[in-house]
């Protein structure tokens, strides 16, 4: 498999570190949707997530926790796509839609000398088809499946490919939709009958046994809309020009979170304040590529922008930390929530909401042969001092927005090290201490990383027979599991570990397939992580992330035949 980890083209078996690829034809025969699927599929990759769109990944065990950058670096093509520092749920990233992709790429860390400071832990690569002028071509994906305690979902995704102007231009579309149905129900009480806590304001009340004013079902379902579109030009076998336009909406009329306490798969509230959830992320990229004799140059100039708000009811949090507070001017304690009593506090108005917007332009250069000579002095030079090891050298030379940084990659030396001028002349060397222990999910003093499993594995079984000629049958079963976790919320707390597994039967024809599919074949509740989101820092109860249940359905695909 061609791949371009080390910002040019090689293969998997020649590239010198720990990646792991999938083709898109691998994505979609194993019927991967979204990202995060994608991810438990690949051992080693943990994440935090609170739903589409606010996912969290980490690799060799490096969690980003307490910090304002992300460890694990997110590419689309050539971009990279930058988590908003101070984001409530964390360093989330975007959800892409998965139709129509060349490949994806995980490639273990440290990885800061070539793709920047954001990815120690490694860094994930999402790479889209590129226009083909060479032929016309189209393709269309279809969709239909239910889930349990849930309804009817439905995609649909489309892909043209246009050449024209003689074989120098070609214009590739791809557009997208996409319907989940919810399996989250909200829960609001009769006034005023929400239960207090116990315990000493520790436990939280038995909210089955109070009377429902409103029961909103199935609030966490999700649509997606997108579009892509690339235009290549080839004015000459040595030029080629790229701009790239993607837009993404993601909305949802609730949080994908139930409680911990009473655990049913539906969040309880004393007040209707829905949740709503919505991100946005609009992108245009100028790819301009030159090949010379001995070198070729590349250009990646990119924009982009994401707007994401997310809203959270607070009542119980803000009852939590008022109690203690308020006691000793003689208010009740716990405070009662309906203002009709005596220090009660009604609902949050307005709704604590976050609204995290995020802009950035990036400008890569890579002129190889501009310093090969110096980088390769000055590498030989450092390396010299490392006695008894086989020295291999990569090359890579990048100019960011606001100003020089030439970055010298050594795949075998250790510290790694980066030189420039980038406003002032420094050298910086780092090391990854106790990686092994790291990976393994354990820290140095024997207590658990936080977020990070110790065991991760992933198992496939693929079958595939002629049945006529043209026409194959084939049959897929994949296998993950994940130990458990810790997590901090209002404490540290541990997640169950789970496992997920998935069953796809189909015929495979000429340019078309059709599948029947089952996800999550067993319904388990894998929780997969403590939400993040605004609130619910207490310890009363917490907010789960979790898989979506089994979902059963069928698959309709077709592509042109040349």
């Amino acid at each position: 498999m061609v791949v371009t980890a080390q910002k040019r083209t090689s293969t998997v078996q020649d590239t010198p570190i720990s990646i792991t690829a999938l083709t898109g034809n691998e994505i979609q025969s194993r019927g991967f949707t979204d990202f995060t699927a994608l991810a438990e599929s690949v051992p080693g990759i943990s994440m935090k997530t609170s739903g589409p769109g606010q996912t969290e990944f980490e690799l060799r065990g490096l969690t980003s926790s307490g910090g304002n950058s992300p460890t694990v670096g997110f590419y689309l093509d050539d971009t990279p796509l930058s988590a908003p520092a101070n984001a409530q749920n964390g360093k989330v990233v975007i959800d892409p839609n998965l139709y129509d992709l060349n490949r994806v790429e995980v490639l273990r860390g440290p990885q800061g000398t070539l793709c920047g400071a954001g990815s120690m832990g490694g860094t994930i690569k999402v790479v889209t088809n590129a226009p083909d002028p060479s032929a016309f071509d189209v393709s269309s994906q279809l969709i239909l499946s239910g889930t349990d305690g849930g309804g009817f979902n439905h995609a649909e995704n489309g892909m043209i490919n246009l050449p024209f102007g003689g074989g120098n231009l070609a214009l590739r579309i791809v557009g997208s939709f996409d319907h989940q149905s919810g399996w989250i129900d909200r829960i609001v009480t009769a006034a005023p009958d929400f239960p207090l806590e116990t315990n000493g304001n520790m436990t939280r009340g038995n909210v089955l046994a109070a009377p429902v004013a409103a029961d909103h079902k199935r609030v966490n379902s999700e649509d997606l809309s997108g579009v892509r579109a690339a235009l290549l030009w080839k004015p000459t076998d040595r030029l080629s020009v790229t701009p790239t336009f993607f837009s993404q909406k993601i909305t949802q009329d609730g949080l994908s979170d139930f409680d911990s306490d009473p655990g049913t798969l539906a969040s309880y509230q004393p007040f209707d304040i829905p949740e709503p959830y919505t991100d946005r992320f609009d992108l245009g990229t100028l790819n301009v590529q030159y090949h010379f004799d001995a070198a070729d140059v590349a250009s990646q100039t990119s924009y982009w922008t994401r707007d994401s708000e997310v809203r959270q009811d607070g009542s119980e949090e803000l009852q939590q930390v008022l109690s203690a507070a308020l006691q000793p001017f003689g208010c009740p304690f716990p405070l009662p929530f309906y203002t009709n009593e005596p220090c009660g506090l009604g609902p949050t108005t307005p709704t604590p909401f976050e609204d995290d917007r995020s802009s950035q332009i990036t400008e890569e250069l890579n002129p190889w042969f501009l310093s090969l000579l110096s980088v390769l002095a000055t590498a030989l030079e450092r390396c010299a001092a490392v006695r008894g090891l086989t020295l291999r050298f990569q090359f890579f030379d990048e100019y960011r927005e606001r100003g020089h940084l030439w970055q010298r990659t050594r795949a075998e030396c250790d510290p790694f090290t980066r030189l420039g001028p980038f406003r002032e002349r420094r050298l910086h060397a780092r090391t990854v201490h106790c990686e092994q222990r790291a990976a393994r999910g354990c820290a140095a003093n024997g207590l658990a990383v936080q977020d990070v499993p110790k065991w991760t594995s992933a198992a496939s079984l693929a079958y595939s027979h002629p049945i006529t000629h043209g026409l194959d049958f084939t049959a897929r079963f994949d296998s993950t599991y994940t130990a458990s976790r810790t997590q901090v919320t209002n404490a540290l707390q541990t997640l169950p570990n789970y496992s997920l597994s998935s069953l796809r039967v189909g015929v495979d024809g000429s340019g078309w397939t059709a599948t029947v599919f089952a996800s999550n074949v067993f319904d388990k509740v894998a929780w997969l992580s403590y939400a993040y989101q605004i609130n619910v820092g207490i310890p009363t109860f917490r907010r789960v992330s979790m898989a979506p249940p089994r979902t059963v359905g069928v698959e309709f695909t077709y592509r042109l035949d040349h």
